[in-house]
């Protein structure tokens, strides 16, 4: 597993030849909830969330404390973008989440990222093409690179 360099993307004026390269995700980008969407608006993504919900009635041990953490950080009625800013309120106190907690706990209910529209395809824009964000995982073939830069290879 090797983090893409910042330094690979680079801002090429147009009429330059820059270097392409295909990024394919091993989950369906429909597994990616859309990040302004809340997720109870989002099927395919309330149901990884009410699927988990159910494992947490029946798991034991650590996964089932995994599940419980993760139902309890994770609210539904938001989108993925208010999960990383919302808090809880318990006995008066407001509780916030680390971005790295709300991650965690989006993949242990078993959604691999989220994305968001490019900048050419918001407002108005009649097509819509999407930049996908993957959280942490121990899963290697996660992402294959096609013809990558050679910084990445070293």
């Amino acid at each position: 597993y090797k983090s893409l360099d910042p330094n690979d993307f680079k801002f090429v004026p147009q009429g330059k030849q820059s270097h392409l390269y295909e990024i394919e995700l091993k989950p369906d980008p429909e597994d990616f909830p859309e990040y302004y969407t809340p997720i109870s608006d989002q099927k395919n993504i309330l149901k990884k969330y009410n699927d988990a919900y159910k494992r947490s009635k029946v798991a034991t041990g650590e996964e089932k404390a995994k599940l419980e953490k993760a139902l309890d950080v994770i609210n539904p009625r938001l989108s993925i973008e208010n999960q990383y800013h919302h808090h809880k309120t318990r006995k008066n106190k407001k509780e916030w989440f680390p971005a790295t907690v709300v991650s965690e706990s989006l993949s242990t209910l078993g959604i691999p990222g989220h994305k968001y529209l490019d900048a050419t395809s918001r407002g108005n824009r009649p097509s819509k093409n999407f930049n996908y964000v993957v959280y942490p995982t121990d899963e290697a073939d996660m992402i294959k690179i096609t013809n990558p830069p050679q910084s990445l290879l070293d």
